[in-house]
């Protein structure tokens, strides 16, 4: 099996160096295929993306196929695997064959415990309501300004990108907060909504994304017990 690699741009890049440490790999090529980098500062590895245009599909936009994955055919995929006699791989010469076999058995094994089912295409739901279509076009901009300061790592640039970063953090902070704020004050009739927002609110706690769950946690449970006395 002949692997093709996809990305051929450097992934971290510093005022030092520029190395290609991210990779995707496909076993099938595609003439439309597309790959390339997110120029996002979410990590100091830039992201990679790989887009296959398969024209033996016929494309919808009503419905797509997706894999069936919840914990009943998780349970039987596992079920499944510990039922395999793995030692057998360790009596093959030639390791592509073993591997070969080996990815035949796993790959009948996923297809049978995680069937292709029909579902409706759904409209894309920002996860952080707060974002408005400023701030979002804000991010953009940012984006394109960490972009430059990569592509000529010069001091004019880094201050540029790092002094935009840093207002629209705040901007950020600010609109979450004011976001919340309207959602505890249109929940006071609900005692349990009002202290899950309150909490929810404390996610810049200084003692960490640890404690902010753990507070949520316990909120909830103390919630319960008292709403149902």
């Amino acid at each position: 099996m002949v692997y093709v690699r996809m990305t051929s741009y450097s992934t971290r890049i510093t005022c030092h160096s520029a190395t290609l440490i991210d990779n995707i790999f496909v076993n099938q090529f595609f003439d439309r295929s597309r790959s390339g980098l997110f120029f996002t500062d979410i990590s100091d590895h830039l992201p990679i993306f790989s887009i296959h245009f398969d024209t033996s599909i016929s494309a919808s936009n009503e419905s797509v196929f997706v894999r069936d994955v919840n914990q009943v055919n998780t349970t039987k995929f596992l079920s499944h695997l510990e039922r395999i006699d793995w030692s057998q791989y360790a009596t093959f010469d030639d390791p592509n064959n073993a591997y070969n076999s080996f990815f035949k058995q796993y790959s009948t094994a996923y297809d049978s415990c995680f069937p292709l089912k029909k579902t409706k295409v759904s409209n894309y739901r920002l996860r952080k309501p707060w974002l408005s279509k400023g701030l979002l076009k804000s991010i953009r901009t940012k984006n394109k300004l960490y972009r430059q300061y990569l592509t000529n790592q010069s001091l004019h640039y880094e201050i540029r990108y790092k002094n935009y970063k840093n207002k629209l953090n705040h901007s950020l902070r600010i609109a979450k907060r004011i976001y919340y704020e309207k959602k505890i004050d249109a929940s006071k009739s609900n005692a349990k909504a009002t202290f899950f927002f309150s909490h929810i609110f404390r996610i810049s706690s200084p003692y960490g994304r640890e404690h902010f769950y753990f507070s949520i946690l316990c909120v909830n449970l103390i919630l319960s017990r008292f709403l149902t006395y």
